[in-house]
């Protein structure tokens, strides 16, 4: 080569080390959620977890922001996940429970979606892992909410059969396994590393164009099938280790962003559908998965990650809402949520980047239909929550508790009595969602009309059923 050409090459080399950077800032973020199924807020290291080892999720806090105060968008996984997808909480979009598997329900294709909404900016995108949004009908397979790509199981990995499926947005759907039984127990166990493997194909395919990927793990929820490499890396048993099989796959995909040279340009956020079920840790926080309204049901870890966006190592204790992804991730595409979209989540970008407040004020706790709290950044209200032998229905009782979050984080104490302003400043809160959400009702509210019993044995007449008594003599 001419030394002239060699120059002129070298030149040109220069410019480009140099012009890569704005490029790159130039070029929409790509945006990886990672959901785990069931894992509590206290089952990581980043949460004060001390015996399970989660040295790769440690070190996504370390370089990114840590949220205290993340609420999933329901306390189990269908109303959780439907949520965050479309920006709604569930009673919008009938998404209210989980299960049972197979019913002919699914998210309504009406419904404005993040993948639907970020191909309008020229975003590629995938589901891998479980669904739980539909599995019959129209509503299979997911493909059909926008998504490019689905490789997954319909539900949780505890229902049988559990079809392993594999589907493209132009209509090609395969069972890539005909069934995987309780008499398959080794190939389930290896589920979140296919999840992860084709998650991350699809990722290397599309490095080059701007992509949305949501790895919708199926662990930690019981039963536990941790692979075999990863059997006793913990000190809590099975459940446990299969954490540390997710902490691994975190893991390999940072260091797969890197070798991409995508790190740089990829927001990613790690978080769970919900609070931990009958195994797992929710933390200092009281009861878990399914029960309404406190936190141990729906505050869960919430990670995310993105250089020079995202601050490193800071914690925030803003309030957020599953419902708030979706707004979230359409702003940092720079797509708008379309018109007439009645969503009920907030951009939440000023949180995340640190370069604003918060725009939300309150966030709602719902089980299944019912309307059961309401939190702010200090104080948490429930209504509908009885104390009693038999666990009541959440509409049962009128009974009103109010927490003091920054004392008292395990909501042990119901301080209704020494701040009554609060009390109603909160229950008008309640009350304005209430008549809101209420319209939406599929079925109308339940009361009680059987006797219910108080704790020492007396009946509690129909009569005073609807208020919680004060004092003995209300019930004798």
């Amino acid at each position: 080569m001419h030394r002239r050409a060699l120059l002129g090459s070298a030149a040109a080399i220069g410019a480009m080390a140099v012009l890569a950077p704005a490029i790159a800032a130039a070029r929409k973020p790509n945006i990886i959620l990672i959901c785990c199924d069931d894992l509590g807020y206290g089952d990581i290291g980043a949460y004060g977890n001390q015996v399970i080892p989660t040295p790769h999720l440690d070190q996504f806090a370390r370089e990114g922001v840590k949220l205290t105060n993340y609420y999933a968008a329901g306390n189990v996984s269908v109303p959780s996940y439907a949520g965050m997808l479309t920006g709604r909480y569930a009673i919008h979009t009938g998404m209210n429970k989980t299960g049972p598997w197979g019913r002919p329900q699914g998210l309504p294709l009406s419904n404005p979606t993040i993948p639907k909404t970020l191909k309008a900016a020229g975003y590629v995108s995938a589901h891998v892992g479980k669904w739980g949004l539909g599995e019959t009908g129209q509503y299979w397979p997911p493909t059909v909410q926008g998504y490019d790509y689905f490789y997954g199981i319909p539900h949780s990995h505890d229902t049988w059969p559990l079809p392993l499926c594999e589907a493209r947005a132009d209509g090609r759907v395969s069972e890539v396994k005909v069934s995987l039984s309780r008499d398959v127990t080794p190939n389930v166990s290896q589920l979140q590393e296919l999840f992860y493997q084709h998650g991350e194909a699809f990722i290397e395919q599309n490095a080059g164009k701007p992509f949305y990927v949501n790895f919708s793990f199926s662990a930690p929820h019981l039963p536990s099938w941790p692979a075999a490499e990863f059997v006793g890396k913990s000190q809590a048993s099975d459940y446990g280790d299969t954490i540390v099989q997710l902490d691994s796959l975190v893991g390999r995909l940072m260091a797969k962003l890197q070798q991409l040279n995508l790190d740089g340009n990829t927001l990613v956020v790690f978080t769970s559908d919900n609070g931990p079920w009958y195994w797992g840790s929710a933390g200092p926080l009281r009861d878990r998965k399914t029960q309404p309204g406190y936190d141990g049901a729906y505050k869960v870890p919430f990670l995310a990650r993105l250089p020079g966006i995202v601050p490193a190592g800071k914690q925030v204790d803003a309030i957020m809402d599953g419902v708030d992804l979706y707004p979230t991730f359409a702003s940092l595409a720079g797509v708008p949520v379309p018109k007439g979209a009645d969503i009920d989540g907030l951009d939440m970008t000023p949180v995340l980047t640190g370069r604003g407040k918060s725009p939300r004020d309150q966030l709602l706790l719902f089980q299944e239909e019912d309307l059961v709290g309401v939190r702010t950044q200090r104080w948490k209200y429930l209504r509908n929550r009885g104390f009693s032998p038999v666990q009541p229905r959440a509409s049962d009782y009128d009974y009103r508790e109010l927490y003091d979050l920054n004392d008292d984080v395990s909501e042990s104490y119901n301080v209704h009595t020494m701040y009554p302003d609060v009390e109603r400043e909160m229950s008008a809160r309640y009350e304005k969602a209430k008549a809101r959400f209420d319209t939406m009702r599929s079925r109308p509210e339940v009361k009680p009309s059987l006797i219910r019993y108080v704790g020492d044995g007396r009946q509690w007449p129909d009569d005073k059923i609807g208020r919680m008594p004060r004092a003995p003599d209300d019930v004798r």
